[in-house]
């Protein structure tokens, strides 16, 4: 059986937040030669390479979060409905603070 060990983590990341653009590494690692092999990174490349990373560990390319399936398949489920739980209310904190913001703007406008 695969170690779900990884899936796990990354799931506890992802509720933390954590999501595909936090899997690359700096700016500079695309733009400032350094002495190897490689010189720099390739963004379209290492973009790709992510893609297909995130297809063999059966995780959300758009996000780089587990899949519920994924999850399900280890015996994870317990973690899978609890990522999908917090990702609701995240949601919805989401939207309560944009329409705060949008409150307050309004405010200040009309003054």
């Amino acid at each position: 059986m695969e170690s779900y060990r990884i899936h796990v983590e990354r799931a506890y990341n992802a509720r933390d937040g954590l999501t595909r653009a936090d899997d690359t590494p700096p700016d500079k690692f695309f733009e400032d030669p350094i002495e190897s092999r490689i010189r720099v990174l390739d963004r379209k490349i290492f973009e790709k390479l992510k893609d297909d990373y995130y297809t063999i560990r059966k995780w959300d390319f758009r996000t780089g979060h587990p899949t519920a399936a994924k999850l399900e398949e280890l015996g994870l489920k317990y973690i899978a409905d609890d990522l999908k739980h917090h990702k609701t209310r995240q949601y919805r904190r989401n939207l309560v603070d944009q329409q705060m913001l949008n409150l307050e703007e309004l405010a200040t406008s009309a003054h």
